[in-house]
């Protein structure tokens, strides 16, 4: 036998987190974020969106004469810096989201 939270509310109720639920998921994915890293024009930009999914990369090409543990070290900062600013923006949205709940 399962537990079923929604056992303790009424159904309209029930109802109406689901669908605030299946809302705040297309918000979620509507959320785009860019973290970068590097110094002035030699940067790595990567776009997250509310999933943490990568929706975008952007290595300035002079990057690509660096040594190759420079660019990833620079790739790896910026998915931290883009995760850090989605991980904001998503608690952002689901407290508007839910605040009413």
């Amino acid at each position: 036998m399962s537990f079923d939270p929604t056992s303790f509310m009424n159904k309209e109720k029930a109802q109406d987190i689901q669908s605030q639920m299946a809302d705040a998921q297309e918000k979620l994915t509507a959320i785009t974020v860019e973290g970068q890293a590097g110094a002035a024009e030699h940067t790595v930009k990567i776009s997250l969106n509310g999933r943490y999914e990568a929706t975008k990369v952007v290595i300035d090409p002079s990057l690509l004469q660096q040594p190759i543990e420079v660019v990833s070290e620079l790739i790896a900062s910026a998915i931290t810096d883009a995760a850090h600013k989605a991980e904001t923006a998503i608690q952002t949205e689901m407290m508007k989201m839910f605040q009413g709940i």
